[in-house]
C-alpha cells in the first residue's frame, strides 16, 4: 500500500487514461507509468517540471522533489491541481487531444477558481461546465449530455455553472450555435450506417446555414437535428424526431417546431417536400 507524502493517505487509484496513481483525498500524482521517460524538463533554475502541465500550474507549487513525486506549495494548489485532474480526465474520455485542449483548461480553471466562480460545486460538476464551454467556445459537435454522463453529473447544473464560466469570461453567446452542419453530421452518422444519408444531411445543413446566415434569424439548439429530420423527410426513409430525440436530447415536439420554421424559410412545408430526394431544394 502507498502511503500519500501529503495527507497520509493510503486511499488512491490508478488512473489508466492517464497512466497516474492518484490520491483520492488531496489529487496528489503518486506515481506515474515507469516507461513514461523524459516527461520532466528543467525549467532554467534546476527544477525539473513535468511536460504536459502549463507554466502557470508550476508558478503555484507543482515541482518534483523526488522519484517522480509532486508536492503542493499550498492548499489553493493542491485544490487547483485536483479540479484539473478532473477536467484532464474527463477530456481523455472524450478523447480531446492534448496539445490543443489541456493547457487552455488548465488556465481557465486556475482563473474561474481564484475568482471564486466554482463556489462549493462538486468537482465533477466543475469538471464538466468548463470542458463543457470549452467545447462550445470552440463550436465542437459535443452535447451536454455527452459531457455531463461522463462524471453522470446533473445536466442543468452543468449548464449553470457553465453559464457562469461564460459570464466570467464576458462570452455568454458562446452557446449560440455557430454552425450546426457539424452537429448535424454527427446526429447523422448516429441515425444510420448509410454513409450518404450524412452526405445529404450535411448538404442541407450547408444550405440551411448559408440562408439563415444572410437573414435576421439564428439558429437554435433544435436545429441540427431538425437538418436531419428534413433529411428523412426529402429521402423518405423510417427515421422518425422520436428516433433523433434519442439520439440528440432535443424533444421531438421542438424538432418538429423547427423543421416547420426551417420550410416556412423557402416556403414550402414538410407535406410537398416528403419523398421527393434532396434535389428538390434547389427550386427553393
Amino acid at each position: 500500500m502507498i502511503t500519500c507524502i501529503e495527507c497520509q493517505s493510503e486511499s488512491n487509484e490508478f488512473n489508466t487514461k492517464l497512466g497516474e496513481l492518484v490520491c483520492l483525498d488531496c489529487g496528489l500524482v503518486l506515481m506515474e507509468e515507469p516507461f513514461e521517460e523524459g516527461s520532466y524538463t528543467h525549467d532554467g533554475n534546476s527544477v525539473r517540471v513535468r511536460e504536459g502541465w502549463s507554466k502557470s500550474l508550476h508558478e503555484m507549487g507543482l515541482q518534483t522533489i523526488q522519484n517522480k513525486k509532486l508536492s503542493y506549495g499550498s492548499i489553493q494548489s493542491r485544490a487547483i491541481f485536483k479540479g484539473v485532474s478532473f477536467c484532464r480526465m474527463l477530456m481523455a474520455n472524450l478523447k480531446l487531444p492534448k496539445k490543443a485542449f489541456y493547457g487552455e483548461v488548465e488556465e481557465l480553471y486556475i482563473r474561474l477558481y481564484k475568482k471564486n466562480v466554482f463556489s462549493t460545486y462538486r468537482l465533477e460538476d466543475r469538471a464538466a461546465a468548463l470542458v463543457y464551454y470549452m467545447l462550445r467556445n470552440r463550436n465542437l459537435p459535443f452535447t451536454l449530455k455527452e459531457v455531463a454522463k461522463e462524471y453522470s453529473c446533473d445536466m442543468k447544473t452543468v449548464y449553470v455553472i457553465a453559464k457562469k464560466v461564460a459570464k466570467s469570461e464576458c462570452n455568454t453567446g458562446v452557446f449560440v450555435l455557430k454552425e450546426c452542419r457539424p452537429f448535424a453530421e454527427k446526429y447523422a452518422m448516429i441515425l444510420s450506417d448509410d454513409a450518404k444519408f450524412a452526405g445529404k444531411v450535411s448538404l442541407v445543413a450547408t444550405r440551411f446555414d448559408n440562408l439563415i446566415s444572410r437573414s435576421d434569424d439564428n439558429t437554435r439548439p433544435s436545429t441540427p437535428a431538425a437538418y436531419c429530420s428534413i433529411t428523412a423527410t426529402l429521402e423518405k426513409t423510417e427515421i422518425t424526431n422520436k428516433r433523433i430525440e434519442q439520439v440528440s436530447s432535443i424533444g421531438y415536439d421542438a424538432i418538429g417546431r423547427e423543421v416547420k420554421r426551417l420550410l416556412k424559410m423557402i416556403n414550402t412545408n414538410k407535406k410537398e417536400i416528403e419523398g421527393k430526394g434532396i434535389e428538390c431544394l434547389e427550386k427553393y
